[in-house]
């Protein structure tokens, strides 16, 4: 067992940390719930001082990750937090979405259809006799991997079964039940506003810290790590990059990887030019040198077969 432990920087601004993820402090009342490398939280959070309410920012993968998340939001805004915006349906961003009870669900009218469509399959996945089997050959395939990325990207995804394993009572389907348009000002002086794009998935939602100049891009950003593009519209993602360059926050939570500056749109946009080049091409796809220490690396693979895929049949769900 762990305990989750509350720290200070050395500016006096608290740090929470748990097994799942470090929630590090990134302005006055803003923190950025960086997920832990082998964790089940699936990716990463924020959490919000409205003064006198709390955001959080997604709700990680799984019940266990999910709770440490509010017990963060609590402890370090001295309330619970009210409210959760869901970036866009992908389970590792909602699927602890239940685990925060009364907290009103703010999300685009696309993402609570994804996440009504699809959860109860996240669910009954859970629920499937087999799920021992599936997690003991995926255990297989992390012992005999010889890349070190590639068994690093396993082992998130056996902690988060472990985890929902172990939580499969609370496991639910949660989604959104306020629906936003475009854009939503959270009321209070931060300036905080709620704001609709779009090429990672078909609805992708940021948020913006007007008073910190901190966004939360959710899976829109990725840094240091492959992002996920079996649902993407890589034209749509990069002109979506281009305006959340003109907000120029001075800090971006992206979903995966560490905290960065604005300098992240910019190389991320030329990754999904590259890996766009690539899939054009049929040979077998080569992972180009300067991403070969990036983590998740099964997302360029997968990402190239889902692309060249299209060509030929409708997009990827």
């Amino acid at each position: 067992m762990y305990a989750p432990r509350v720290l200070l920087d050395l500016e006096g601004l608290a740090t929470f940390r748990t097994s799942q993820f470090t929630a590090e402090a990134v302005a006055d009342g803003v923190w950025a719930a960086i997920a832990g490398p082998a964790s089940g939280a699936g990716s990463n959070a924020g959490i919000v001082d409205l003064r006198p309410a709390t955001l959080v920012f997604d709700a990680f993968r799984t019940p266990a990750a999910a709770a440490d998340l509010r017990s963060a939001a609590t402890v370090l805004t001295g309330r619970n937090p009210s409210m959760v915006v869901n970036s866009h349906w992908h389970p590792t961003h909602t699927g602890g979405n239940a685990t925060f009870g009364s907290c009103a669900i703010f999300g685009t009218e696309r993402t609570r259809t994804r996440i009504n469509e699809l959860g109860p399959l996240w669910v009954a996945t859970v629920e499937d006799p087999d799920w021992p089997n599936r997690t003991a050959d995926l255990q297989s395939r992390h012992d005999a991997e010889p890349d070190p990325l590639r068994r690093r990207e396993i082992a998130s995804e056996l902690a988060a079964r472990h985890d929902l394993r172990d939580s499969r009572d609370r496991v639910r389907v949660r989604p959104p039940d306020e629906i936003f348009e475009e854009r939503y000002m959270v009321p209070g002086k931060r300036g905080v506003s709620i704001v609709e794009g779009g090429g990672h998935s078909e609805s992708d939602s940021i948020v913006f810290v007007t008073d910190g100049e901190v966004l939360f891009a959710g899976d829109l950003v990725s840094v240091n790590t492959h992002p996920n593009l079996v649902s993407a519209d890589l034209p749509r993602w990069r002109t979506t990059l281009g305006k959340i360059e003109k907000i120029a926050p001075r800090v971006i939570v992206p979903g995966h990887g560490p905290v960065a500056g604005i300098d992240a749109c910019a190389e991320l946009s030329e990754y999904l030019r590259r890996v766009e080049e690539i899939a054009a091409d049929d040979g077998p796809p080569q992972l180009p040198e300067e991403y070969a220490g990036w983590e998740s690396p099964g997302h360029f693979f997968d990402g190239i077969a889902v692309l060249r895929a299209r060509r030929s049949g409708p997009a990827a769900p």
